[in-house]
């Protein structure tokens, strides 16, 4: 029986899909030797068939005989193959620029795995960032007549660390601004070699939280009625440790490497913002905050990870500005195909009952703009048949006419130059009508204030800010903000330099203002997107938000 009949039954649960699933399953545990493409595509239906397990001694078998895949290709030569290394798979080397702080966290639990594998920068380009990063007295040695090169001088100099440990940990300690570390660990564009030797550190080993598990007795959930799910009250918080925050963010972190990948809400999450809701049907979602250093300035970017029975099942994300919410996901391949409309309307659901937005929206890549196996999935049609719709009515009507044309022939296919045309704009689901103004625009409103009001002068501009929001003037900041903190209040409030007058505010705005003020820059973005939305949906109409970004019409 060969994987590609399985594969075409993964999903049906009738008594013969069931007998030929668990014989197949015998035979792989017996399995010693495939071809690496035979490899991933077992280990793809393994994956599936144990997150959707008809009986507990059915998941048993699955993960005894994924556990059995991963032994016999760390063993083999197959570890070696450039297929097994980009799926991911167990004992190959996956390389990848990642981050900074992503390294020195991994270098932090398995140095050994980490390997320099190359710089996109010239050797001049990398001597000068290595200047930045080392103390002034080991300078003059490298700026010698006969300095040795970047990778001779780390070789000698890191110490047991390794290279790559040490110069990520002297980025992070010596650079202490994060926008400043970014740009210079793009410009030395580093790839790192890291080894999937341990079975945390492969996509196939991976496991989020101990969950009881849910048994699939019936057909799965292909077609739903988005807005019928998102509205369904939101079930009870999964109660975690501050040792479970810590496993779900080394999860995400772990899994996303091993694909070559890494995320700012897994990177960059704070502790004490990871929360996990049960979504039914063995579905878990994890919501991941970041942490103040690296939050964007005006809206909240909360990251999630799913996981179907305790296996990674998607990542992505939602960038939150009150009632709305630009969304992104990313479904593992394994699972597309399966629930993936029931699992997004869930998502959204989450979203919408944790943190108030009504209004989703999808940009162009997630559709399929600059992202050829979007374009070629058909993800416009994806989102189109769970409610989303264009914003621009040219495009609309154009994919109304599509849409009828494929109700008409099921067999239909959309041509490739309408795609392009579909994706080229964001789609939106509505669930309740609301305004709201774009983050971008509203850095544009900021400079248009600042020319106007005070003839492009910015430092004019932060001095206004300063002598504004000020305890005299009812704000009530903490007190102990450290620099970075006080600087960070400053850029966010700079965004509300378009209203007149903010010490006219009611007080009682400006108490629930310096509240959300302080979630920004000190407490949890959760908080912060909370009481964002809080604020819009509670306020009268006869007062004014302090921004037109932030302004709700009635």
């Amino acid at each position: 029986m060969s994987s590609s009949s399985i594969a075409a039954i993964k999903a049906a649960f009738d008594v013969e899909s069931i007998r030929l699933k668990e014989q197949w399953v015998r035979k792989i545990r017996s399995t010693k030797t495939l071809r690496p493409a035979a490899w991933v595509e077992t280990i793809d239906i393994l994956l599936f068939l144990r997150a959707h397990p008809h009986s507990a001694d059915f998941a048993g078998a699955a993960e005894r005989a994924l556990a059995h895949c991963a032994q016999v290709i760390r063993r083999s030569g197959s570890r070696h193959h450039p297929l097994i290394a980009s799926e991911g798979l167990p004992g190959a080397e996956v390389s990848a620029p990642f981050s900074p702080e992503l390294l020195r966290w991994l270098a932090g639990h398995a140095p050994q795995l980490l390997a320099w594998d190359h710089s996109d920068a010239d050797e001049a380009t990398q001597q000068e960032i290595l200047l930045h990063l080392l103390p002034v007295a080991e300078r003059e040695y490298f700026e010698s007549s006969d300095e040795p090169t970047v990778e001779e001088w780390l070789h000698t100099f890191a110490g047991r660390q390794g290279p790559v440990a040490f110069i990520a940990r002297q980025a992070c300690t010596q650079v202490n601004d994060s926008a400043l570390r970014t740009w210079l660990w793009g410009k030395l564009g580093l790839y790192t070699r890291l080894r999937l030797d341990r079975p945390a550190l492969s996509r196939s080993e991976t496991r989020g939280l101990h969950r009881p598990l849910f048994i699939h007795r019936e057909a799965l959930t292909r077609k739903v009625e988005p807005t019928d799910i998102i509205n369904q009250p939101l079930g009870q918080q999964v109660s975690i440790t501050a040792e479970e925050r810590t496993q779900l963010i080394a999860v995400k972190r772990y899994h996303l490497a091993s694909m070559g990948r890494e995320t700012d809400p897994g990177t960059y999450a704070d502790p004490r913002d990871v929360e996990l809701f049960d979504m039914g049907r063995g579905l878990h979602i994890a919501l991941y905050g970041m942490d103040p250093e690296h939050r964007l300035p005006l809206d909240a970017y909360i990251g999630f990870m799913a996981f179907k029975n305790g296996l990674p099942y998607a990542y992505g994300g939602a960038w939150l500005m009150g009632a709305q919410a630009k969304i992104g996901i990313n479904i593992f391949p394994p699972f597309r195909g399966g629930e993936s409309a029931w699992f997004f309307a869930q998502l959204m659901r989450l979203y919408h009952h944790v943190y108030g937005p009504v209004v989703f929206q999808a940009e162009p890549y997630q559709l399929g703009k600059d992202n050829p196996e979007g374009l070629e999935s058909g993800a416009f049609w994806f989102y189109y048949r769970l409610g989303f719709r264009p914003r621009q009515p040219r495009l609309a009507r154009l994919a109304l006419r599509e849409a009828e044309r494929i109700r008409k022939n099921p067999l239909h296919r959309t041509p490739l130059r309408i795609l392009e045309q579909l994706v080229d704009d964001e789609v939106v689901l509505q669930l309740h009508p609301t305004s709201g103004t774009p983050t971008r625009e509203a850095s544009r409103r900021v400079s248009h204030a600042i020319t106007r009001r005070f003839r492009a002068d910015r430092s004019a501009a932060h001095a206004w800010v300063n002598s504004t929001f000020t305890s005299t003037h009812g704000f009530h900041f903490e007190e102990d903000l450290t620099y970075e903190e006080c600087a960070r209040l400053n850029e966010w409030l700079l965004y509300f330099i378009a209203d007149p007058d903010p010490r006219a505010w009611p007080q009682d705005q400006k108490q629930r203002f310096t509240a959300m003020a302080m979630a920004k820059v000190r407490g949890t973005d959760s908080d912060y997107a909370r009481l964002l939305t809080r604020e819009m949906e509670q306020m009268p109409a006869s007062v004014s938000w302090p921004t037109p970004t932030l302004r709700r019409t009635t």
